[in-house]
Protein backbone atom coordinates (compact mmCIF):
# COMPACT_ATOMS: atom_id res chain seq x y z
CA UNK A 1 0.00 0.00 0.00
CA UNK A 2 3.08 2.62 0.40
CA UNK A 3 3.86 2.54 -2.96
CA UNK A 4 0.15 3.78 -4.05
CA UNK A 5 0.03 6.48 -1.82
CA UNK A 6 0.50 9.92 -2.58
CA UNK A 7 2.85 12.13 -0.82
CA UNK A 8 -0.34 14.77 0.20
CA UNK A 9 -2.17 11.98 2.19
CA UNK A 10 1.23 11.59 4.77
CA UNK A 11 0.17 8.15 5.11
CA UNK A 12 2.51 6.22 3.18
CA UNK A 13 4.76 5.19 6.16
CA UNK A 14 1.65 4.91 8.81
CA UNK A 15 0.20 2.45 6.43
CA UNK A 16 3.53 0.74 5.90
CA UNK A 17 3.91 0.27 9.85
CA UNK A 18 0.43 -0.64 10.04
CA UNK A 19 1.75 -3.83 7.92
CA UNK A 20 4.40 -4.11 10.11
CA UNK A 21 2.88 -4.50 12.68
CA UNK A 22 -0.13 -6.53 12.10
CA UNK A 23 2.64 -8.86 10.06
CA UNK A 24 4.38 -9.07 13.61
CA UNK A 25 1.19 -10.29 15.34
CA UNK A 26 0.83 -12.99 13.26
CA UNK A 27 4.04 -14.31 13.12
CA UNK A 28 3.33 -14.40 17.18
CA UNK A 29 -0.09 -16.10 17.00
CA UNK A 30 1.22 -18.90 14.11
CA UNK A 31 3.77 -21.43 14.30
CA UNK A 32 4.44 -21.47 10.74
CA UNK A 33 4.95 -18.71 8.11
CA UNK A 34 2.18 -20.49 6.02
CA UNK A 35 -0.38 -20.03 8.70
CA UNK A 36 0.96 -16.54 9.72
CA UNK A 37 1.13 -15.18 6.38
CA UNK A 38 -2.42 -16.37 5.92
CA UNK A 39 -3.72 -14.67 8.90
CA UNK A 40 -1.72 -11.64 7.84
CA UNK A 41 -3.19 -11.29 4.37
CA UNK A 42 -7.14 -11.59 5.65
CA UNK A 43 -6.69 -9.10 8.28
CA UNK A 44 -4.84 -6.15 6.26
CA UNK A 45 -6.18 -7.10 2.79
CA UNK A 46 -9.34 -5.23 3.06
CA UNK A 47 -7.35 -2.42 4.66
CA UNK A 48 -5.08 -2.33 1.85
CA UNK A 49 -7.92 -2.82 -0.84
CA UNK A 50 -9.38 0.37 0.70
CA UNK A 51 -6.39 2.72 0.62
CA UNK A 52 -5.88 1.87 -2.71
CA UNK A 53 -9.32 2.59 -4.30
CA UNK A 54 -8.77 6.13 -2.11
CA UNK A 55 -5.56 6.84 -2.97
CA UNK A 56 -6.53 5.79 -7.21
CA UNK A 57 -9.86 7.69 -6.77
CA UNK A 58 -8.18 10.75 -5.43
CA UNK A 59 -5.87 10.83 -8.50
CA UNK A 60 -7.43 10.28 -11.84
CA UNK A 61 -6.05 11.91 -14.57
CA UNK A 62 -8.93 14.40 -16.92
CA UNK A 63 -12.53 14.60 -16.22
CA UNK A 64 -12.73 11.28 -14.73
CA UNK A 65 -10.45 12.73 -11.61
CA UNK A 66 -12.83 15.86 -11.30
CA UNK A 67 -15.56 13.42 -11.26
CA UNK A 68 -14.10 11.10 -8.26
CA UNK A 69 -12.13 13.92 -6.45
CA UNK A 70 -12.91 17.59 -7.72
CA UNK A 71 -16.76 17.65 -7.65
CA UNK A 72 -16.86 15.61 -4.20
CA UNK A 73 -14.08 17.85 -2.70
CA UNK A 74 -16.68 20.80 -3.39
CA UNK A 75 -19.86 18.92 -2.27
CA UNK A 76 -17.96 18.59 0.55
CA UNK A 77 -17.37 22.13 1.35
CA UNK A 78 -20.72 23.36 0.41
CA UNK A 79 -22.10 20.44 3.18
CA UNK A 80 -19.98 20.92 5.13
CA UNK A 81 -22.24 24.96 5.88
CA UNK A 82 -25.17 22.62 6.82
CA UNK A 83 -25.81 22.99 10.90
CA UNK A 84 -25.67 19.83 12.86
CA UNK A 85 -29.09 18.77 14.27
CA UNK A 86 -31.03 18.38 11.39
CA UNK A 87 -30.67 14.20 12.17
CA UNK A 88 -27.54 14.07 10.11
CA UNK A 89 -23.70 15.31 10.04
CA UNK A 90 -22.06 15.35 7.00
CA UNK A 91 -18.01 14.15 7.49
CA UNK A 92 -15.49 16.60 6.35
CA UNK A 93 -13.58 15.38 2.86
CA UNK A 94 -11.72 12.39 2.53
CA UNK A 95 -7.90 13.84 2.56
CA UNK A 96 -8.91 15.66 6.13
CA UNK A 97 -11.39 11.76 6.84
CA UNK A 98 -7.92 9.75 6.35
CA UNK A 99 -6.30 11.91 9.44
CA UNK A 100 -8.55 11.03 11.61
CA UNK A 101 -7.38 8.77 14.84
CA UNK A 102 -8.92 5.45 15.55
CA UNK A 103 -11.09 5.81 11.94
CA UNK A 104 -9.50 2.53 9.49
CA UNK A 105 -9.23 3.22 5.87
CA UNK A 106 -12.19 0.74 4.90
CA UNK A 107 -14.40 3.19 7.44
CA UNK A 108 -13.49 6.44 5.68
CA UNK A 109 -14.43 4.65 2.54
CA UNK A 110 -17.66 3.66 3.80
CA UNK A 111 -18.09 7.01 5.90
CA UNK A 112 -18.00 8.88 2.22
CA UNK A 113 -20.00 6.92 -0.07
CA UNK A 114 -22.69 7.31 2.76
CA UNK A 115 -22.48 10.89 2.82
CA UNK A 116 -22.23 11.03 -0.84
CA UNK A 117 -25.73 8.49 -1.24
CA UNK A 118 -27.18 11.63 1.50
CA UNK A 119 -25.88 14.46 -0.98
CA UNK A 120 -27.38 13.32 -3.83
CA UNK A 121 -30.89 12.73 -1.92
CA UNK A 122 -30.74 16.10 -0.79
CA UNK A 123 -29.93 17.71 -4.54
CA UNK A 124 -32.38 15.87 -5.79
CA UNK A 125 -35.08 16.26 -3.18
CA UNK A 126 -34.61 19.98 -3.09
CA UNK A 127 -34.67 19.66 -7.07
CA UNK A 128 -38.19 18.58 -7.10
CA UNK A 129 -39.04 21.04 -4.33
CA UNK A 130 -38.35 23.45 -6.30
CA UNK A 131 -39.39 22.87 -9.17
CA UNK A 132 -42.41 22.15 -7.66
CA UNK A 133 -42.85 25.56 -5.94
CA UNK A 134 -41.73 27.14 -9.23
CA UNK A 135 -44.66 25.34 -10.78
CA UNK A 136 -47.08 26.53 -8.44
CA UNK A 137 -46.21 29.80 -8.54
CA UNK A 138 -46.48 30.20 -12.50
CA UNK A 139 -49.78 28.65 -11.99
CA UNK A 140 -50.44 31.34 -9.44
CA UNK A 141 -49.54 33.98 -11.64
CA UNK A 142 -50.86 32.81 -14.55
CA UNK A 143 -54.16 32.28 -12.92
CA UNK A 144 -53.48 28.66 -14.65
CA UNK A 145 -55.06 25.23 -13.06
CA UNK A 146 -51.95 24.09 -12.08
CA UNK A 147 -48.14 23.99 -13.53
CA UNK A 148 -46.77 21.91 -16.44
CA UNK A 149 -44.18 19.63 -14.68
CA UNK A 150 -42.84 17.97 -17.72
CA UNK A 151 -41.62 21.77 -18.26
CA UNK A 152 -41.26 23.28 -15.32
CA UNK A 153 -38.71 20.40 -13.97
CA UNK A 154 -36.37 20.23 -16.63
CA UNK A 155 -36.23 24.50 -16.66
CA UNK A 156 -35.64 24.52 -12.52
CA UNK A 157 -32.89 21.32 -12.87
CA UNK A 158 -31.51 23.17 -15.32
CA UNK A 159 -31.60 26.23 -13.35
CA UNK A 160 -29.40 24.49 -10.43
CA UNK A 161 -27.06 22.87 -12.33
CA UNK A 162 -25.81 26.19 -13.67
CA UNK A 163 -25.80 27.50 -10.11
CA UNK A 164 -23.78 23.87 -9.66
CA UNK A 165 -21.34 24.96 -12.64
CA UNK A 166 -20.90 28.45 -11.59
CA UNK A 167 -19.60 27.34 -8.09
CA UNK A 168 -17.52 24.43 -9.39
CA UNK A 169 -16.00 27.03 -12.06
CA UNK A 170 -15.09 29.54 -9.13
CA UNK A 171 -12.74 26.73 -7.82
CA UNK A 172 -11.89 24.20 -10.35
CA UNK A 173 -8.76 25.06 -12.99
CA UNK A 174 -7.25 22.05 -15.25
CA UNK A 175 -4.28 20.94 -13.42
CA UNK A 176 -5.19 22.17 -10.15
CA UNK A 177 -3.10 20.09 -6.97
CA UNK A 178 -4.95 18.52 -4.02
CA UNK A 179 -4.05 21.65 -2.05
CA UNK A 180 -5.09 24.43 -4.22
CA UNK A 181 -8.57 22.82 -4.36
CA UNK A 182 -8.71 22.67 -0.33
CA UNK A 183 -7.32 26.17 -0.38
CA UNK A 184 -9.78 27.22 -2.83
CA UNK A 185 -12.90 25.64 -0.97
CA UNK A 186 -11.56 27.21 2.11
CA UNK A 187 -11.46 23.23 3.84
CA UNK A 188 -9.22 21.87 6.54
CA UNK A 189 -7.01 19.44 5.69
CA UNK A 190 -7.15 17.84 8.55
CA UNK A 191 -9.86 16.41 10.61
CA UNK A 192 -8.87 18.68 13.99
CA UNK A 193 -10.57 18.48 17.31
CA UNK A 194 -10.02 20.82 19.74
CA UNK A 195 -8.45 20.41 22.79
CA UNK A 196 -11.59 20.73 24.72
CA UNK A 197 -13.43 18.46 22.15
CA UNK A 198 -10.91 16.73 23.26
CA UNK A 199 -11.17 16.90 27.15
CA UNK A 200 -7.49 17.76 27.61
CA UNK A 201 -8.33 21.76 28.97
CA UNK A 202 -10.91 22.64 31.59
CA UNK A 203 -11.61 25.85 33.60
CA UNK A 204 -9.03 25.66 36.22
CA UNK A 205 -5.90 24.82 33.41
CA UNK A 206 -7.19 27.91 31.55
CA UNK A 207 -7.31 29.98 34.33
CA UNK A 208 -3.46 27.96 35.82
CA UNK A 209 -2.27 28.73 32.12
CA UNK A 210 -3.13 32.48 32.16
CA UNK A 211 -1.48 33.26 35.57
CA UNK A 212 1.72 31.16 34.50
CA UNK A 213 1.77 33.20 31.39
CA UNK A 214 0.93 36.52 33.18
CA UNK A 215 3.73 35.97 35.78
CA UNK A 216 6.34 34.71 33.10
CA UNK A 217 6.58 31.26 34.21
CA UNK A 218 8.00 27.89 32.48
CA UNK A 219 4.61 26.61 31.35
CA UNK A 220 2.74 26.72 28.54
CA UNK A 221 -0.33 27.87 27.84
CA UNK A 222 -2.81 25.28 25.95
CA UNK A 223 -5.23 26.62 23.66
CA UNK A 224 -7.41 25.03 20.75
CA UNK A 225 -5.97 23.96 17.50
CA UNK A 226 -6.98 25.74 15.02
CA UNK A 227 -9.01 25.02 12.17
CA UNK A 228 -7.16 25.33 8.48
CA UNK A 229 -9.68 27.70 6.88
CA UNK A 230 -13.28 27.52 7.06
CA UNK A 231 -15.95 24.01 7.18
CA UNK A 232 -17.83 25.96 3.99
CA UNK A 233 -17.82 26.99 0.59
CA UNK A 234 -19.80 30.20 0.12
CA UNK A 235 -22.50 30.20 -2.28
CA UNK A 236 -22.80 32.69 -5.31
Amino acid sequence: AIHTVKPYFGLGVNSALEDVTALRDAMDAHPTQADALAAYSKARAEESKALVRISRGLDRPGFLGFLTFILPIILDGIFAAVPDGLGYTFEPNTIALLQRDGISFAEVGRLKRRDRVVQALVLVTGGVVVAELVGALLAFVTGGGGGDSGVTVPIVGGVLLAVLASQVLRVWEPGMAPADVLAKTLQPVTDVITAEDRGTVDDDDEDDDDDDAGSGGGKTARKPLPFIGKGGLPLL
